[in-house]
């Protein structure tokens, strides 16, 4: 791959996580401790409106480029690991797939599963 490529795909990558980041630590920050006091079915109410609210939003587009971005540097930083900066890339890419794609995706079906 070529190096403008790459770099393009470091800064989306570090953009996105950078914005996903922020979104998650408001959340868990703020809006956990809001929904949690507050009633019980006003809180389930209030968290399907987020729910319904964020995936038509600009969040989708940003967790799945992030996502395809990061997958797209373990493929280089793997296929390029004697380089510099390769494991870094390689691990960085690994990172962000493990905890913030799969952990969102696990907890949704969790979430899902405990709301029936």
């Amino acid at each position: 791959m070529n190096q403008p490529l790459i770099t393009c795909l470091l800064w989306f990558a570090a953009i996105g996580c950078g914005l996903l980041g922020g979104l998650y630590f408001a959340f868990s920050a703020f809006i956990m401790t809001a929904l949690s006091r507050i009633d019980h079915e006003q809180a389930v109410s209030a968290m399907n409106s987020i729910n319904s609210t964020i995936l038509k939003s600009l969040f989708m587009p940003v967790f799945y480029g992030t996502t395809l971005a990061s997958l797209a540097l373990v493929i280089v930083g793997f296929s390029n690991r004697s380089e510099p900066g390769a494991v870094a890339t390689l691990a960085g890419g690994l990172i962000y797939v493990a905890g913030m794609f799969l952990c969102t995706i696990l907890l949704i079906d969790v979430t899902a599963i405990a709301i029936q």
